[in-house]
């Protein structure tokens, strides 16, 4: 389906992820990249209500210079999906907290996942990308002066990207063998 545009298939994937996680027993919000979850809406005034959440980017999208309105173009790129948790006390056992970013992991890399797939319920629909590989990587940093434990995923991605207009048809193209004349002299 290549009518969908980057920002499109973008949107489509963070809403299947989210569902992924919900469906499978974790209500973590996946926040937009421009969104600040400080800012979010909801009654954060606790720590055990702000985390864990996700957030997600694009990044580094390859688009091909050969592209045509009927097919669209050939497009890699990279979706990041960065995870933030915090403990509640320092004597707990932090693994449940990682729990969701695991489960975020196995959306994209269990064989049987239709996280990908533009109609879930149609196992011949199309999918929002192809996965070409995936990259994990687990850290801390310092959120106002506390450790805040972190996680990334990076799907390197690629689709048929579509335009987001439509092109005018083009008119007769140029021929060569038209434009010359070979003369033996």
């Amino acid at each position: 389906m290549p009518g969908l545009t980057l920002q499109e298939r973008y949107y489509g994937i963070n809403k299947s992820v989210r569902k992924f996680l919900r469906d499978n027993g974790f209500d973590v919000p996946i926040y937009k990249y421009g969104i600040d979850p400080a800012t979010a809406k909801d009654d954060l005034k606790s720590q055990a209500k702000k985390y864990p959440y996700f957030q997600s980017f694009l990044i580094d999208p390859k688009p091909q210079s050969w592209t045509s309105f009927e097919k669209g173009r050939y497009t890699r790129f990279e979706y990041q999906l960065s995870f933030f948790t915090s403990p509640q006390t320092e004597f707990t056992n932090d693994g449940d907290l990682w729990k969701p970013f695991e489960a975020a992991q196995i959306a994209f890399s269990d064989a049987q996942s239709d996280v990908l797939r533009i109609d879930p319920n149609d196992p011949d629909s199309s999918t929002y990308a192809d996965v070409l590989d995936i990259r994990t990587k687990q850290d801390f940093g310092l959120v106002s002066g506390a450790v805040v434990p972190s996680g990334v995923i990076i799907v390197k991605l690629a689709a048929m990207i579509g335009y987001p207009m439509t092109i005018a048809p083009v008119g007769s193209a140029s021929n060569i063998d038209a434009a010359i004349s070979i003369t033996n002299s």
